[in-house]
């Protein structure tokens, strides 16, 4: 058995083995529930995630806003949606992060500020949402938000721009059309509940290659919410390509100065003004030499990056991919609708007896329960509630999404109905 008492054991232990210990000892009929269970400390750190409490307190603001239907108006301004819906994902998910900062309401583009030194007559853009890195001050990826359809084919050309200048400005630091490929400018657009995401890249032939990246849906009433499941991935997934994107424009600019204090050759425009005319006679021939040698050098050390970035990869761990858990999701499904059936409907009910009713809503065709005391249409919601409750702690939590621990939860909640609505009778 496993113990769990030394904490140096814990992390070589299979994740699934973990929640089959801690459901065993600290669950209920099975079940661990991680917003109930009142878990040991020295377990904490392993629940922990990079979004921390975000995704709880981004589903609980979107309750909130859903209960009201306040969606439902067309109407709202721009300031409405950015207060309860745009700052709720987008802002708060980046505060864990103390190496960036978020700023806010007609900020204006550093990327815009660097060229205006150079270039006079250009305009300075301002955005509504950008991501700063604290260190060099450098935009790492930038939101505009608007509430309709007005206003944003603007929106997305100045995006497109930004995007432009600042690969064109990266590149000037980066110095290598090979290692500018392995980077990706990114911005995002909101059209009231719909959010779009674009990258840019700048290819060897000089030309900027924009793309469509995604198209999410906020949700506009709590019916909805593998829609709005499939947004928090979608954002969970932005902030870690944002931050591996940015990772690899640091780890080139870290080499690239690494090379220049070896070869004590910086490529500072005042130093490369600069020109040593030997007297040797063999001055020319040395030259060529030399050059030849600094080239081969120079494919040597963007290979060697290339390789590096290459081994460069997001933080995957408890991360799930949409694709991933559709799949799992519809699998498992399965398995506890027939359990179901052959628990409590069998043998007048099939799968698609169940599916056409809960499309429907006609439950007529399915009269018949092996338990006394509740009819068949509750059992049916009673499971489709414990599998959405399960399919949510499994995206948020990471808990493994166990059709046997679903099954537990639907039977001790047809129990606890019957025993309720038998208490009431008596009443």
């Amino acid at each position: 058995m496993l113990n769990f008492t030394v904490e140096e054991t814990v992390p070589d232990v299979a994740a699934t083995e973990k929640f089959v210990h801690l459901a065993t000892f600290y669950g209920e009929d099975g079940v661990l529930d991680l917003q109930k269970a009142e878990l040991p400390r020295r377990f904490n750190k392993h629940f922990q995630n990079e979004t921390r409490g975000w995704h709880k307190f981004a589903l609980a603001a979107s309750f909130e806003i859903w209960s009201t239907n306040s969606l439902l108006n067309k109407k709202h301004g721009e300031d409405w949606y950015r207060m309860h819906v745009y700052s709720n994902l987008l802002d708060k998910v980046f505060l864990d992060d103390n190496e960036f900062e978020t700023k806010r309401s007609e900020c204006v583009s550093q990327v815009m500020k660097v060229l205006k030194e150079t270039e006079k007559d250009v305009k300075l853009q301002k955005l509504d949402f950008i991501l700063r890195d604290l260190n060099t001050d450098n935009d790492i990826v930038t939101v505009e938000e608007k509430p309709s359809l007005k206003g944003v084919k603007a929106d997305i050309k100045k995006g497109q721009s930004l995007k432009k200048h600042a690969l064109y400005l990266w590149s000037k630091k980066v110095g290598s059309d090979v290692l500018m490929e392995q980077l990706e400018a990114i911005s995002c657009q909101w059209q009231g509940t719909k959010f779009t995401i674009y990258g840019s890249r700048l290819l060897s032939s000089g030309e900027i290659f924009t793309y469509k990246k995604g198209v999410f849906g906020f949700p506009i009433s709590i019916k909805h919410l593998p829609e709005f499941s499939q947004l928090l991935m979608a954002i969970i997934s932005l902030k870690r390509i944002v931050k591996l994107n940015y990772a690899k424009f640091i780890l080139i600019l870290e080499e690239k100065y690494k090379q220049e204090i070896e070869r004590l050759n910086f490529s500072e425009d005042s130093l490369n003004e600069i020109s040593f005319v030997s007297n040797s006679t063999n001055s020319d021939c040395e030259s060529e030499e030399e050059g030849d040698q600094d080239d081969k050098d120079d494919g040597d050390f963007v290979e060697r990056i290339k390789e590096k970035l290459d081994q460069m990869k997001p933080d995957e761990q408890g991360l799930k991919k949409f694709s991933d858990w559709e799949v799992s999701f519809n699998r498992n499904t399965v398995w506890v609708w027939q359990d179901v059936i052959f628990e409590f409907l069998w043998p007048t009910t099939t799968i698609i007896d169940i599916k056409e009713a809960l499309l429907s809503l006609d439950f007529s065709d399915i009269w018949y329960s092996q338990v006394k005391g509740i009819r068949p249409y509750r059992i049916l919601l009673i499971t489709l509630s414990q599998i959405w409750l399960a399919h949510m702690r499994f995206v948020f939590d990471n808990t493994p999404l166990v059709p046997e621990a679903i099954l537990v939860s639907v039977r001790s909640t047809v129990r606890q109905t019957v025993d309720e609505d038998n208490i009431h009778s008596l009443l």
